[in-house]
């Protein structure tokens, strides 16, 4: 047979659950993105022979376009993420954790159609 526990007991255990929640005195997420994240089903759609015009309509227009020899063109979409978020908990815990992602897009073109596309 179990014995119940004492009220004292479940008392003081409930001060200390209402005394930690609230310790919590600070909580944030910030955000900031640059560019344009494309992401892998958007490139999939641009395949070897579509048009320059299909990719500006598709993408937007790219951050740069560099020349690769005669009739050859690279163009260029850069993308960037920083979340960070905080939280603070008095005497106990600080925390802090900081994402990032970087991606860069790019399509290679010859006579203005497509022959690559790649991700890094």
């Amino acid at each position: 047979m179990k014995t119940p526990l004492p009220v004292s007991f479940l008392l003081c255990l409930g001060l200390l659950c209402l005394g930690l929640a609230g310790c919590i005195i600070d909580s944030r997420t910030r955000a900031d993105h640059t560019g344009r994240h494309i992401g892998r089903e958007t490139l999939e759609q641009i395949q070897p022979g579509r048009t320059s015009d299909f990719v500006l309509a598709l993408l937007g227009e790219p951050g740069s376009r560099s020349p690769a020899g005669g009739k050859t063109e690279v163009w260029k979409w850069e993308y960037s993420s920083r979340e960070h978020h905080s939280g603070s908990l008095i005497f106990v815990l600080d925390a802090d954790k900081t994402t990032e992602v970087h991606c860069t897009t790019y399509v290679l073109f010859e006579d203005g159609k497509v022959v690559k596309t790649w991700q890094d």
